[in-house]
């Protein structure tokens, strides 16, 4: 399993990493692209292709003609503060996904950013929203699961983040509110932050 940056001068999963996150994620959650672009030139965010290599035979019996070609998996998307890192967008492609890629890759950013602290957001799953389905509350619960199996943590920060009721998960450290809002202050400046609220802590 491998990180490869998307950027300026790597466009090779540009596409896919594109259409993977416009599906994935719901419009009143996504940041313009563009946005996101600059700001990885202002080396604030990174975006990463999630790949892993797969071996290619051109014939069976071959071996001489094997080769292996970097597959698309997924797509991590970070914002860098100092001692603290945003996962602000992570989706494994549902073709594959219940294959260990997810856990595999979190150990990955872990080990990447190794000196800072890794934090999250998850959809709230301490809050029943009016027009909650069952269906949607057990899929925010499965995530939950996830990413305590995979060794993160609730902060006890409740976040109401674009008006979406967000719990706050890090690797083991805890964060104030002061620390999670600076991220976004400093990211995407002061109109941004203006609509993130604390809804406990």
């Amino acid at each position: 399993m491998k990180l490869i940056q998307v950027n300026d001068s790597n466009l090779e999963f540009l596409g896919q990493v594109k259409a993977l996150y416009l599906e994935a994620f719901p419009k009143e959650e996504r940041k313009p692209y563009p946005i996101m672009e600059q700001k990885q030139r202002e080396r604030k965010m990174q975006i990463w292709a999630i790949v892993q290599e797969v071996n290619c035979a051109a014939e069976i019996n071959q071996k001489e003609n094997n080769r292996d070609v970097l597959e698309f998996c997924g797509l991590a998307i970070v914002i860098l503060a100092q001692e603290m890192v945003l996962l602000d967008y992570f989706v494994i492609d549902p073709k594959k996904r219940g294959k260990g890629i997810g856990s595999a890759v979190l150990e990955l950013l872990k080990e990447k950013y190794v000196n800072a602290c890794l934090i999250l957001e998850i959809e709230s799953t301490s809050e029943r929203e009016t027009g909650l389905s069952k269906e949607e509350q057990q899929i925010r619960e499965k995530r939950k699961r996830f990413y305590y199996q995979n060794k993160m943590r609730n902060t006890g920060l409740l976040v109401k983040l674009f008006g979406v009721s967000m719990e706050v998960l890090s690797d083991g450290r805890k964060i104030s509110f002061e620390e999670y809002l600076k991220i976004y202050t400093d990211t995407f400046g002061e109109c941004i932050a203006e609509k993130i609220e604390c809804i406990s802590r």
